[in-house]
């Protein structure tokens, strides 16, 4: 599942997917889309209405006006010029690696599954009855803020679905 943005006055059915002009579209999957959704209402809270915040992370074809997004990219090309979305990464990362591991939910911590689907050592754990949180599947990378920033300059606003 991911996260497609199209710039206003794109037509859906006729984006050229192999000649995108800056604006026109965006794509994350789930698991990068959610933390940069996330880090744009922390650093844009007087932009972004509580409404906003809440469609922003689903598919609902939520429409973001061409005022916000281009306050959207004003906050970030400030956060970018200064360096401070890798100092919120670098952050993030370290409070994800500090979160305990969980109980294993496919084998209950056992480390051993005899079900349906696996017979022997538990797949979800690798053996260990523990594993990372599903937190840590979400991830953030630097590259994407900054092609966000572009497109949210360049989009004249945006739908997201």
């Amino acid at each position: 599942m991911g996260f497609d943005l199209y710039g206003m006055g794109t037509r859906k059915n006729e984006v050229d997917y192999s000649d995108l002009t800056i604006g026109e579209y965006f794509r994350e999957n789930v698991w990068g889309w959610r933390p940069l959704w996330q880090y744009l209402c922390e650093i844009a809270k007087d932009v972004l209405s509580e409404e906003d915040m809440k469609l922003g992370s689903s598919n609902s074809g939520h429409i973001i006006t061409k005022e916000k997004a281009i306050a959207l990219a004003d906050i970030l090309k400030i956060v970018i010029a200064d360096g401070l979305h890798l100092e919120y990464i670098r952050k993030r990362e370290e409070e994800l690696e500090r979160l305990p591991l969980e109980e294993c939910p496919h084998c209950e911590g056992a480390g051993i599954r005899n079900d349906t689907y696996v017979q022997g050592e538990c797949n979800g754990c690798d053996g260990k009855g523990e594993r990372k949180q599903f937190a840590t599947h979400y991830h953030l990378d630097p590259d994407s803020i900054v092609n966000f920033e572009a497109f949210a300059r360049n989009s004249n606003g945006f739908e997201i679905d």
